[in-house]
């Protein structure tokens, strides 16, 4: 692990898209009032200067100096946050295109967009939860996407790597007729059998549950 890597700022949603009204997209690291400070015009004062555990209502401008959003925006410093970091939480209207507008500007002003479960391991790294809690955020994160994805929806109750197993098991039995190709199915036939059973799999591979956010 390269801990270098973690003195930098970083940002990306903290919510599933799709799932409410609000969007809340997460920012943590050395710059993050730096950065919201360039990013957001406050109705008073800055992000700087703001007494941590407070909320700031602010506006993030288009190019052209017409408002693309109006944000409220969770004040955290360190060590009280969840990675231990002067942090931030921006809500926005749940717009793909807002957030993803949102992300770009905080980028161009200095943070980097997270890699999937950092935040987790920033606050893993300093202290603020033990292996076991970090595991707890994965599964959590795990559970909400079964229940979203209804790909995978008949195995929510089911451990995931008995679901591999399970496909892995059915796709070597398949493949073991092609063995005997003169009394079974054709053979792209079987591999198309293959692929079906593999489907759920890749679905939950799709949508990143094996992350920890």
């Amino acid at each position: 692990m390269n801990l270098a890597r973690y003195d930098d700022t970083i940002a990306a949603p903290a919510t599933i898209p799709g799932t409410g009204a609000i969007t809340v997209i997460r920012l943590s690291g050395g710059s993050t009032f730096d950065i919201l400070d360039k990013v957001v015009t406050f109705s008073h004062g800055s992000a700087s200067e703001a007494l941590p555990n407070t909320i700031k209502y602010g506006n993030i401008l288009n190019s052209d100096g017409s408002v693309l959003d109006e944000v409220l925006v969770s004040i955290f410093k360190a060590p009280h946050s969840y990675t231990g970091e002067d942090s931030a939480e921006i809500s926005c209207h749940a717009s793909s295109y807002i957030a993803s507008e949102i992300l770009r500007l905080l980028c161009d002003a200095g943070a980097r967009p997270a890699e999937a479960g950092e935040f987790t391991r920033r606050a893993f790294i300093n202290g603020k939860m033990d292996l076991s809690q970090a595991e707890a955020v994965g599964r959590h994160r795990c559970v909400k996407h079964l229940n979203r994805n209804p790909a995978v929806g008949k195995f929510r109750r089911k451990d995931v790597g008995h679901v591999f197993r399970m496909s892995i098991d059915a796709c070597v039995s398949k493949a073991h007729t092609l063995d005997f190709r003169g009394v079974g199915a054709p053979e792209i036939v079987l591999l198309k059998e293959i692929a079906e059973v593999l489907a759920p799999y890749k679905a939950m591979q799709r949508a990143d549950i094996f992350d920890i956010q």
